[in-house]
């Protein structure tokens, strides 16, 4: 994608910055809110975890190791969802594996219990930013209302995840395959949260570009003029690590020149990757709207 000038996008970025941060009040309310549901949903996966552990026990007694193996990469993998509770909880949008039947019986039950506490805690949580949005409106404090009400759409798009019972799981016809998975580029300027959301109400997943040939394909596959693409790594799960959506670690990081130099992929204010140009650029959370996306099924 094309490039934009430094002085340019740096001050997009700076201005960016200064309107992320959330005003007191949100703040505040945000934290309750946080800890509330880490609280909640650490007693849900603990629960898990301890079931998984006996019912692996079961498989290892029928000799039935194959699914046994499952089972014991299913525990790890929530044992790991267990040490970052209280940095994030959007581990909870990612994909999932099939099971053994017995283990879908005991996952499924810890969704009905994580959606039941999401959907309270986000809708309590909606309701005290509607009335901070309407304390800083009668005030005529317009910067804090909006950033307010920024926050209100972001955790309606959560909620709405939750919500969603009617996911298109059906891949478009016109995407393109590369070494066995499928990419499609939207043109739309919608935020990094509306993007990963729409491509997981597809069925698929903002692109992780894992290494140089998958940046090439996608640089060609998105050869249009000068936009730039959201894709799917950011810092929002654990501040300071890039990771992709599905909770990979993003190793390759083909920086642009000025991106390196001035060391912004290192601002925990700057989250989310952009393609731009076959090469990385960063922009804060609280960045508007940019050109497209990219989306990937596997």
């Amino acid at each position: 994608m094309e490039s934009v000038r430094f002085i340019a996008l740096l001050f997009i970025l700076v201005a960016s910055h200064l309107s992320a941060e959330l005003p007191h009040r949100v703040k505040v309310l945000k934290a309750k809110k946080d800890a509330s549901v880490f609280n909640s949903l650490r007693i849900v996966y603990k629960e898990y975890t301890n079931s998984l552990l006996a019912l692996q026990t079961e498989l290892i007694t029928a000799s039935r190791f194959e699914e046994a193996n499952t089972v014991q990469t299913e525990y790890h993998l929530n044992l790991g969802y267990l040490k970052i509770l209280g940095e994030s909880y959007q581990f909870i949008f990612v994909p999932t594996k099939p099971l053994p039947k017995e283990t879908e019986v005991y996952r499924n039950t810890r969704n009905n219990k994580i959606s039941l506490i999401l959907k309270s805690k986000l809708d309590a949580y909606i309701r005290e930013l509607n009335e901070s949005q309407l304390y800083y409106t009668s005030r005529g404090d317009l910067v804090n209302a909006r950033k307010t009400t920024d926050e209100m759409r972001l955790t309606s798009l959560e909620l709405e995840k939750i919500n969603n019972d009617s996911i298109e799981r059906k891949i478009p016809n016109d995407s393109t395959i590369f070494r066995g998975q499928k990419f499609k580029v939207f043109i739309d300027t919608i935020s990094w949260h509306e993007a990963r959301y729409q491509c997981e109400k597809r069925g698929g997943f903002l692109a992780e570009v894992k290494d140089r040939w998958i940046k090439e394909f996608l640089s060609k596959l998105s050869s249009t003029g000068g936009k730039k693409l959201w894709i799917g790594g950011s810092q929002e799960s654990i501040k300071g690590k890039w990771v992709w959506t599905r909770g990979g670690r993003v190793s390759y990081l083909p920086w642009r020149q000025y991106i390196t130099e001035n060391n912004v992929y290192d601002r925990k204010d700057h989250s989310y990757l952009v393609l731009e140009h076959g090469t990385f650029t960063v922009f804060p959370s609280a960045f508007p709207k940019i050109d497209g996306y990219i989306c990937q099924w596997d």
